[in-house]
């Protein structure tokens, strides 16, 4: 995906982080509600570092309900409503979601000023998305406002860990992807190159997508429906677990599922 005159127009390609604590596209947390993920006890195997994340994957009508983020309001409704049509319930309808962002979107950077603060309501309105948190967080509410229980999964880069725990980078790379129950079983997009993995395992916290900038994917270390509900409510947040996860990765074991790649349908 390449960026023209500020307008999404494909895939978009690697997302290196500017120098310091920003975010390019990318705390423990303390849910409140079923859409939320929570790491209690996992510490206690430091071999998968905090997972697996507790989702309730038996029953996905928990993940139809927006959060404090991701809930449209009427006028919104009335917006995507009027916009998109997305009345089946099958892949086609999840392209035909994503590739109306694609459209109607502007990319931008906000070197992660957003991440964690930003309301769906004001993307819909105002039409920009600030890096992959914000591609995220539209993207899995407009799933659920279409039928599909949808939860966001915020990973950070395996590459990106082991450099920064050495020194080599001081910069985040991280990215964000959303899962989507449709069909009986649940897949996982990349929010913003629009890659699903067809035959995805929810149990695996390694997404081993390289179109997203790092060459092995990124490891899960939240999900939930919207950043709140997850516990992250600023980039500092954020990034302290990504400080956590690049000093626990030698000790944490890795296993690279092998997925079926596939683009979403543009129909």
């Amino acid at each position: 995906m390449s960026i023209r005159a500020g307008r999404w127009a494909g895939p978009l390609g690697g997302i290196l982080l500017a120098a310091g604590c920003s975010w390019s596209c990318g705390g423990q947390q303390n849910p409140t509600r079923p859409g939320s993920a929570t790491s209690a006890g996992a510490q206690t195997d430091p071999s998968r570092f905090y997972f697996p994340i507790t989702i309730d994957y038996a029953d996905p009508s928990l993940y139809l309900q927006g959060g404090a983020q991701s809930t449209l309001a009427a006028d919104n409704v009335d917006v995507v409503n009027g916009q998109i049509q997305a009345q089946s319930r099958d892949i086609v309808a999840v392209g035909r979601i994503f590739h109306w962002i694609g459209r109607s979107f502007t990319a931008a950077s906000a070197g992660g000023a957003t991440i964690g603060r930003t309301d769906v309501n004001d993307l819909v309105r105002g039409r920009i998305l600030y890096g992959c948190h914000d591609w995220g967080l539209l993207l899995s509410t407009l799933l659920r406002h279409f039928g599909f229980p949808a939860i966001m999964v915020d990973g950070a880069g395996i590459d990106w860990a082991e450099r920064y725990r050495t020194g080599q980078v001081t910069s985040f790379s991280g990215h964000v992807y959303v899962e989507v129950y449709l069909e009986q079983h649940w897949i996982v997009v990349d929010s913003t190159s629009g890659m699903y993995a067809a035959n995805y395992d929810y149990r695996e916290p390694v997404l081993p997508f390289t179109q997203s900038g790092d060459s092995r994917g990124h490891y899960v270390l939240y999900k939930g429906v919207d950043p709140a509900g997850y516990g992250v409510t600023s980039n500092e947040i954020l990034t302290a677990r990504m400080r956590e996860f690049a000093q626990a990765l030698p000790g944490i074991t890795l296993s690279f599922p092998v997925y079926d790649l596939r683009p979403l349908p543009n129909q």
